[in-house]
């Protein structure tokens, strides 16, 4: 009997070990990178994402299929600048694909773009999934491709669709969070970070405050941060590589705030 309760304590032990030291996000989280852009082409940012095989960044514009593409190494040196062939609202680098993936404006569907093992374009890209899967026509995606799920947000809604054939999945309502909170933040998408127990974020522009939400959009966590520059109302944000990531249309550069360790 002792054995037993010894090892149910073990266990309830190790559980709350765990619990504690999942990841948190760092208070008043600091500058860490700039990647600035090359072209003087495209204005509003949509995304930024890195590929942790070829240790590169990659960032794309919303509006216009002529807008750049660029790479960056990971100490913030562009490597490539070129048109990226689709109006885009959100891109991820798909490891298990080797492609970059994401959704475009409209009823555009979602794409893909080819890259080598050096992790350069290929010159090959599809719209491998035509037609509107995402909630409205300026959707901004963000991107868990471990299980091939987008997610948008509408509403106070988080939209899940299926990234392989764009079905609807699920709608999760964000709770214990106020509408005007909602206003201040910035509209066009929510990111998602993956870390357990702080899986989304919105970004208060108007505050410098980050909101954190749980897996099941219950409000968990608020902190202050300071950018270095002006953040944007609408689009002009993302998340990748345990970083925010923030793009200032003036001086045309991605800065990214460090949040988890």
């Amino acid at each position: 009997m002792k054995n037993i309760l010894k090892s149910i304590f073990t266990g309830l032990f190790i559980i709350a070990l765990l619990s504690f030291l999942k990841a948190q996000p760092i208070d008043n989280p600091q500058k860490d990178l700039v990647l600035v852009i090359s072209s003087e082409s495209g204005n509003n940012g949509v995304a930024v994402t890195y590929s942790p095989k070829t240790k590169l960044y990659y960032t794309v514009f919303a509006g216009n299929a002529q807008y750049p593409l660029e790479i960056f190494t990971e100490e913030g040196k562009n490597v490539y600048s070129s048109s990226s062939g689709f109006d885009i609202r959100g891109m991820y680098y798909h490891a298990k694909w080797n492609c970059l993936v994401g959704n475009l404006y409209d009823d555009g569907g979602y794409f893909k773009i080819q890259l080598s093992a050096s992790g350069m374009p290929t010159g090959q890209s599809e719209v491998y999934l035509k037609g509107l899967h995402q909630p409205s026509d300026q959707s901004g995606g963000q991107f868990n491709t471990k299980k091939n799920l987008m997610y948008c947000i509408n509403d106070m809604q988080i939209y899940q669709y299926n990234m392989k054939d764009g079905s609807l999945k699920s709608q999760i309502p964000i709770t214990g969070f106020s509408d005007r909170g909602y206003e201040s933040c910035v509209t066009g998408s929510i990111l998602y970070s993956g870390e357990k127990g702080y899986e989304f974020i919105l970004v208060d522009n108007v505050n410098n405050k980050l909101y954190f939400f749980n897996a099941k959009g219950v409000y968990v966590k608020m902190m202050y941060f300071s950018p270095e520059e002006y953040i944007h109302d609408y689009f002009n944000m993302s998340y990748c590589n345990k970083r925010l990531w923030t793009y200032n249309k003036d001086s045309r550069q991605w800065t990214a705030y460090k949040l988890f360790n």
